[in-house]
């Protein structure tokens, strides 16, 4: 069958922020991925053989849509029971590959998969060798196209390929994989996200790795090539000698130039009476201080830059330092040459280079020429590099992210940390890390998340409040009534809800009343306003259904007015007769911000436009900030213990 490699796949978990990067810069037209350095990567049917290992050679495969009933009912939970208790055989092949195919090579957002295709397979003979590559390519660039079109939550395809193509297609300097057949069979989930935090680390951003050429190593090294004829299967250590050698060769070129603009500046200084010719970098390059210039005022470059010196030309004045050097490439100036000193300061190198320093000679009083002098004002603040790759990510990207920001998130999102370690515990309810690590980029934010900042919201408006912000399980509560409840019964589910007593507070005289809605893996807000009689939808994606808003949304309405009513509440107010729109917002271009979209919404929101404006191009400063809003907030629990850890 050719499918051996699924079996040594070592990689379980998606990227999800790798992912959308990749998604993004994929051209589905010329099958590529369009790197940050300008350079387009192809994507080969052979390329999915070399990862994953299935075939990449036999028929195409032509799904059939079936009208009829089909031959063979099952779901990926009957398959698996299948699979352990089938012989080897034709039946057990074909469920084999329907398995492979709803779990790794074609899945979808059911758990039934995709049953033309499992049709196609039952009913198939499994001797005809099909090209599984190529279909597997097709069916994800499908997937692409119809994501990009359509806006699903969810992408179809194997994503998990382009995964791991990325993995084993770059390299990254410092960073060594043994090298495996098929080559997915290398990376494990720790592999992969060392690999990423390394790559954050250093660039900032995915896209600006190099790409791999092929050699046929048996270790991956992923280093820069030395040569522009080099490869991994090079000898490591004449690899590095020969880029030791390139380095020296420049410094000294360098070291050579500058003392060349040291002696051309003195000799202009005294009047051109005296100087020094360098000579090729192969011979003594000597330097000569003016008979009438002072011991102490010798040029810091001679035991600054090579670190040797002896008797009086070693002193120097602490405010005679340079602070940049530059190599000049124009022709050295005619100059008596000097005879080389016994003293000064020496540069051992493969080439035996040496600057030497010539002190000055005769009976007569030395005189201090005045020079000018360098002050060091300027003093860089390095900051120590971020654990977090996502923090990482976020500090290069705004770089006006506070040190105590960076070192709170870091310490909030770190993937090291206990998972059960309570981050944030106010208002009568907790978050965890593992809750709050919902916040990194690239992933779907925790309703937890959205819970608590529905009290925080609450708890910080000013009274008499304007505004109640529902906890988003409220919305779950609602949809479960049947439109057959009685008043008794959605009375005692809804009281927690409703009643002041545990709410904290009397909300029937506000005007804007706030329901976060999670329906079909989408966040949405339900925004009841009650003085212009609307109800607004506030979504980062657009949820009418033809020139109407949806079922779902207006029968949510109809039960937010009987639960209202049962409770005694707003008794004049129809709220399913209100006017429902979905106002023209700022829309999300991903499949996983919806959440931070619908907390801004709630933010913002002020019953006819945002009192603030959203850019979408910085959802992981808002994510990043709402980390350390929660976790920094005054009436948080756990604040000093977080402080205390990140040694604020």
């Amino acid at each position: 069958m050719g499918f051996g490699g699924l079996m040594q796949l070592g990689c379980r978990e998606l990227r999800y922020d790798l992912l959308t990067w990749i998604v993004a810069n994929y051209d589905i037209g010329y099958h590529r991925v369009c790197m940050q350095t300008n350079v387009a990567v192809p994507i080969t049917p052979q390329d999915v053989r070399e990862v994953l290992g299935i075939p990449d050679q036999g028929v195409d495969i032509v799904i059939h849509n079936r009208r009829a009933t089909p031959n063979c009912t099952y779901n990926i939970k009957v398959l698996e029971d299948k699979l352990h208790d089938l012989p080897i055989g034709d039946e057990f092949m074909k469920c084999f590959l329907i398995f492979a195919c709803a779990t790794i090579l074609a899945p979808n957002s059911k758990q039934e998969g995709m049953h033309d295709l499992w049709d196609t397979i039952w009913d198939s003979d499994v001797g005809v060798r099909i090209n599984w590559a190529k279909f597997l390519l097709q069916y994800l660039e499908d997937g692409i196209r119809d994501y990009r079109n359509t806006h699903p939550t969810y992408i179809r395809g194997c994503l998990l390929f382009l995964q791991l193509f990325y993995m084993t297609k770059f390299y990254l300097m410092s960073f060594k994989v043994e090298v495996r057949s098929p080559l997915c069979a290398a990376w494990t989930d720790e592999h992969i996200k060392c690999r990423l935090a390394a790559e954050i680390q250093t660039y900032g951003n995915y896209g600006h790795v190099q790409v791999l050429e092929q050699s046929n190593p048996h270790v991956r090294n992923d280093a820069r090539p030395c040569e522009a004829g080099s490869s991994h299967s090079d000898d490591p250590t004449e690899t590095i000698e020969a880029r030791l050698i390139r380095n020296l060769e420049h410094l000294i070129s360098l070291a050579s130039s500058v003392a060349q603009d040291i002696a051309t500046l003195r000799s202009r200084s005294s009047g051109g009476q005296r100087g020094c010719a360098l000579t090729p970098p192969d011979e003594a390059v000597n330097v000569d201080i003016n008979k009438e210039e002072g011991s102490t005022n010798v040029h810091p470059f001679s035991d600054q830059l090579m670190g040797k010196g002896s008797g009086s030309a070693t002193t120097r004045s602490g405010q005679q330092r340079a602070t940049n050097a530059a190599a000049d490439d124009g022709p050295s100036t005619e100059q008596e040459p000097c005879p080389p000193s016994t003293e000064g300061a020496e540069f051992h190198s493969p080439k035996g280079v040496q600057i030497g320093v010539e002190e000055g000679h005769g009976s007569k009083l030395v005189k201090s020429t005045p020079r000018r002098r360098f002050k060091h004002t300027t003093k860089r603040l390095v900051k120590p590099a971020a654990i977090c790759p996502f923090v990482s990510q976020c500090v290069r990207q705004f770089p006006k992210i506070s040190h105590e920001e960076r070192m709170v998130a870091d310490y909030a999102l770190s993937e090291g940390g206990d998972p059960s370690e309570i981050l944030c515990h106010m208002h009568g309810t907790y978050i965890t890390r593992d809750e709050l690590s919902s916040l990194n980029g690239g992933r779907w934010v925790n309703s937890m998340i959205i819970g608590v900042v529905c009290r925080m919201l609450n708890v910080e408006q000013e009274r008499p409040p304007r505004a109640h912000y529902f906890d988003p399980s409220f919305s779950v509560v609602l949809a479960s009534l049947t439109t057959k409840a009685k008043k008794h019964e959605i009375r005692d589910r809804c009281r927690m809800f409703l009643d002041a007593e545990y709410v904290g507070h009397d909300f029937s005289s506000c005007e804007l009343l706030f329901f976060p809605v999670c329906d079909n893996n989408h966040w949405h807000v339900h925004v009841l306003n009650i003085p212009s009689s609307r109800v607004e939808i506030l979504s980062s994606l657009p949820l009418r259904r033809g020139n109407g808003i949806s079922v779902v949304s207006r029968r949510l309405s109809e039960t937010i007015g009987k639960a209202f009513h049962a409770h005694g509440m707003l008794r004049r107010v129809e709220v399913s007769k209100f006017e429902h729109v979905q106002p023209q917002l700022v829309q999300q271009q991903n499949g996983f911000d919806c959440g931070m979209f619908a907390i801004k919404y709630m933010q913002h929101w002020n019953g006819a436009t945002l009192a603030q404006a959203i850019a979408e191009d910085k959802m992981h400063l808002y994510r990043l900030r709402l980390v350390v809003t929660l976790v920094m907030n005054p009436a948080n629990n756990a604040r000093d213990t977080v402080m205390k850890a990140c040694r604020l």
